[in-house]
């Protein structure tokens, strides 16, 4: 998703195509999240101008799994580059994040889970708005997990799976007191699994999606999106990828 608040794409059909609003500019990232099959010979992301591609991203699972990575002006290919064993397993959930630069490209690949330390914490740049998309991707252990969007004087959204009342608890903590419990059925999020979460931020309140699919949507208590700006994630996870 870039930062000109396009907004993102949920559970689209494959292939995929779909123009980028304003075009490509420093600084803008993009991040694909999916699943790889579990038969999959091969899969990639591609940025075209045209029939120009810009950037071709391919992992590819003969030779025991490895990456390409390539462009194609004028229907010419360039030479290939940076052949390295690939990090997507045949049948895991994967997150790609594509930093785009003056001079380069520079996809980000995920990492092994328990590769970033929790109790984890980040500044949301610009607080939260319309549009805005939180990614976190790990494997959740007994103890669950605690996912928090702060302000400065409160708790904006709480987010905690229960495994022993199969439910999942939202909240918010304002004014020095908790709210109402907001509780759904805990369906998709299994103990020792690859887990995916995002959390899409509308006008009207935070859309939950785990691994893909849309659980529930907690109204908005707090109205002051831009004053969020802290991702907080505590508890018993491995985390292998956040977009905050």
């Amino acid at each position: 998703m870039a930062l000109n608040q396009q907004l993102p794409f949920f559970n689209p059909r494959v292939p995929f195509c779909s123009p980028i609003q304003g075009g490509l500019l420093e600084g803008m990232s993009i991040t694909v999240c999916g699943r790889v099959l579990p038969d999959a010979n091969r899969f990639h992301v591609d940025l075209q101008n045209g029939s120009d591609v810009a950037l071709h991203f391919n992992p590819r699972y003969n030779s025991g799994g490895y990456v390409i990575i390539n462009s194609r002006m004028n229907g010419v290919w360039g030479e290939e580059k940076n052949k390295s064993q690939t990090s997507f397993p045949r049948g895991q959930l994967f997150a790609l994040q594509i930093l785009v630069t003056l001079s380069s490209y520079q996809p980000h690949h995920p990492a092994p889970p328990g590769s970033l330390k929790v109790p984890y914490k980040s500044i949301i740049d610009g607080g939260l708005r319309s549009g805005k998309v939180i990614i976190i991707q790990g494997v959740i252990n007994s103890e669950g997990m605690e996912i928090f969007l702060r302000h400065r004087t409160g708790i904006a959204f709480y987010y905690r799976p229960h495994f022993d009342e199969n439910v999942i608890v939202c909240n918010s903590y304002e004014d020095g007191k908790w709210g109402e419990n907001e509780t759904y059925e805990l369906t998709l999020i299994k103990i020792g699994e690859p887990l995916q979460v995002t959390i899409f931020c509308s006008c009207h309140g935070y859309e939950v999606f785990v691994n893909g699919q849309q659980t529930h949507t907690y109204s908005h208590r707090y109205a002051n999106l831009q004053e969020i700006d802290v991702l907080d994630i505590r508890g018993d996870v491995q985390l292998s990828f956040v977009q905050p």
